[in-house]
């Protein structure tokens, strides 16, 4: 647990913005056509998961479509959803074979038991109701599907350096937390962390032209590449459906029927 002040942090305005002006800011970062990570880290995330042929896919928080197109290679069958309409126009065109949704990850417009395989990269921090989105994530999975969540670590060695935890992000909605406290908040949707790994992507791009960095960059990364998972910047959650209590609430919604 961290100290200080630090066991949790939401950054945020004062008063949370509403639903239409998150996807007006978002629309705006996204009109820069940039993404948060090279497409070649993306077939990481998606083999935590051991995809098969024909799995059905999810990417909740979609972005720019690129996890999409990487699954598009694996033969999965690919969908994703975004809260921000340019958003859902790129990813559109970067993965054209996808089904691309404009909607909110709290009220996931899809059946119950829809996916094999649910991402949701660096999203569930930003959304205003965390755990109705992993409810929701919980939902559409089926029976035996396989999670990938990734969420931001309070306790990153360099925004304790710095004493100012967060993104630029921050600005708009950002629940920062320890491993702990997210797996509480997956635990009580329904989800269990089954393994954690931590996030490197920023260096896990190909080999080093030391020509190009200078002495600092390639310590900074050595830092980076080598810091203990309680210190990473994010946890990579693998996740399953907690069937057990799964089976508690079905059982007790059963049971209230003759009382309602």
């Amino acid at each position: 647990m961290a100290s200080g002040g630090w066991s949790r942090i939401t950054l945020h305005r004062r008063d949370l913005p509403s639903p239409k002006t998150i996807k007006r800011l978002y629309n705006q970062r996204y009109d820069f056509k940039r993404s948060w990570r090279p497409q070649r880290v993306y077939s990481e995330y998606l083999h935590y998961l051991n995809p098969e042929p024909m799995h059905r896919l999810l990417d909740i928080g979609c972005g720019t479509g690129l996890l999409l197109k990487e699954g598009q290679t694996m033969n999965l069958e690919t969908c994703g959803i975004d809260i921000a309409e340019e958003a859902a126009r790129i990813a559109h065109d970067v993965s054209p074979h996808s089904d691309i949704i404009v909607g909110r990850g709290e009220e996931l417009p899809f059946a119950d038991e829809s996916f094999d395989l649910v991402v949701c990269l660096g999203a569930l921090e930003h959304f205003l109701d965390m755990a109705k989105a992993t409810e929701e994530m919980k939902r559409v999975g089926s029976a035996d599907a396989r999670y990938c969540i990734v969420v931001p670590n309070i306790n990153f060695i360099f925004w304790r350096m710095r004493c100012k935890p967060g993104t630029e992000q921050r600005e708009i909605k950002e629940s920062i937390l320890t491993f702990a406290q997210w797996k509480r908040i997956l635990s009580g949707g329904g989800l269990q962390v089954r393994m954690v790994f931590p996030d490197r992507w920023r260096w896990a791009t190909g080999p080093f032209r030391l020509s190009l960095i200078t002495i600092t960059d390639f310590i900074m990364t050595m830092i980076w590449m080598t810091l203990p998972i309680r210190w990473t910047y994010q946890f990579v959650l693998i996740c399953q459906k907690d069937k057990m209590a799964s089976k508690l609430r079905s059982h007790n919604r059963h049971g209230m029927k003759g009382l309602r």
